[in-house]
């Protein structure tokens, strides 16, 4: 018998939202388990020569599989947590802003892998869902206690000083310092 759109749309919505719980599950376990084995990578007596163990195994575990995405994320967190040590940043602070360098991408996966590793420019739809992964990624790490600092790291991470950035076009004093140091 013919269905009504209504009808159509709550049950596609249900399984939808269902399943989004399960990967938003999986993504706060892969976030437990990286922080449970989490050690900082900022260390002031030794260089940034290596990476930490506990990062690897989370971009593995959330799906990240390229290589140069996490290499990238590493690079901007030691150099993130680098600056942030001659702004005399305590040892929290530079914490917090390592870890936010380090997972300022992760609402990136929930983009559409035909967005995400499109060749090219976006045209206007692509670039909308583009810039939905800060909110996303705050979203995913805002709900961990040891997490809220950087949450708001990753969240402003597209923020611009001039407020031409995404997604709360912030500006100067109101992009929080982590952001404007990652940045």
């Amino acid at each position: 018998k013919p269905a009504k759109p209504g009808e159509v749309l709550a049950l596609v919505g249900k399984h939808v939202r269902a399943g989004q719980e399960a990967r938003n599950q999986a993504v706060q376990s892969a976030l437990a388990g990286f922080l449970a084995g989490y050690k900082p990578y900022y260390d002031p007596h030794r260089s940034p020569n290596g990476h930490p163990a506990p990062a690897e195994a989370l971009f593995q575990a959330l799906g990240f599989k390229r290589y140069e995405t996490m290499q990238h994320s590493m690079r901007v967190a030691a150099y993130s947590t680098l600056l942030g040590a001659r702004c005399g940043l305590s040892q929290s602070q530079l914490q917090d802003l390592e870890r936010g360098a380090l997972l300022h991408d992760i609402g990136k996966i929930a983009i559409p892998r035909n967005v995400l590793l499109k060749p090219g420019s976006f045209d206007d739809n692509e670039s909308k869902v583009m810039r939905t992964h800060p909110f996303i990624g705050y979203q995913l790490l805002a709900e961990l206690p040891t997490m809220r600092e950087a949450a708001e790291i990753v969240y402003a991470h597209h923020e611009r000083f001039d407020g031409n950035g995404y997604p709360r076009g912030l500006k100067g004093d109101e992009i929080p310092l982590g952001a404007r140091l990652f940045s």
